[in-house]
């Protein structure tokens, strides 16, 4: 098994296929340096402020081939958290989104990545200090983009939306590539359904 850094711009392998293993419990980070490793994991951070709540009431995340996308609701007015914000940055976006603070906070050893695992599933991925990557795995009932790819969808919906789809078979299965973000099939056939959702740079494990 080979487990490296990937880019979904040449398909990676979800976070969720195997590499959950190697994560190592770190303490946060609030600058722009990696985190260090700790012996334990530490507890959830404090909820966020009761204006972060009220934020989360008025926005909408969305995913994106370049990071994760922000919407006022009703307005539909957007802003980006584009890959290469600094990880203190897209951490106090996204609490801002969600109301909460991360439920999980790791380091991965095999690939030198940190991880911040939000509470309907998705995680969001940093190296170096920067925002690189986010994943979706087969249990995650997350957010979708604004063209609505997302876990659970049949391969029917994938292949006849927005955006252009590239399917081929992989180490892994059936991946798919559409709008700049990549997939998981559960098989190849017609009727097969959508299990993992990653874009950008990820750990990942072949």
């Amino acid at each position: 098994m080979l487990v490296a850094c990937a880019r979904s711009d040449s398909p990676p392998g979800p976070e969720s296929v195997g590499n959950e293993a190697a994560a190592v419990p770190i303490a946060a980070s609030t600058s722009g340096d990696e985190p260090t490793a700790s012996s334990t994991m530490p507890t959830p951070a404090a909820s966020v402020s009761s204006v972060a709540r009220a934020a989360a009431t008025s926005v909408k995340l969305a995913l994106d081939g370049e990071g994760l996308r922000v919407f006022s609701v009703p307005s539909g007015a957007s802003r980006l958290i584009a890959f290469g914000q600094s990880e203190a940055d897209t951490l106090r976006a996204l609490e801002g989104v969600f109301g909460a603070s991360p439920v999980q906070q790791a380091r991965n050893i095999d690939c030198g990545a940190t991880l911040a695992k939000w509470s309907n599933g998705l995680t969001t991925w940093f190296s170096r200090g920067r925002f690189v990557g986010w994943s979706l795995g087969s249990d995650d009932r997350g957010p979708s983009s604004a063209s609505g790819l997302r876990v659970g969808m049949a391969r029917g919906e994938l292949e006849n939306g927005a955006s252009t789809v590239e399917i081929r078979g992989s180490t892994l299965g059936t991946e798919f590539q559409s709008g700049g973000m990549a997939g998981l099939l559960e098989s190849p056939d017609a009727d097969a359904r959508v299990t993992n959702l990653w874009a950008g740079a990820t750990c990942i494990a072949r």
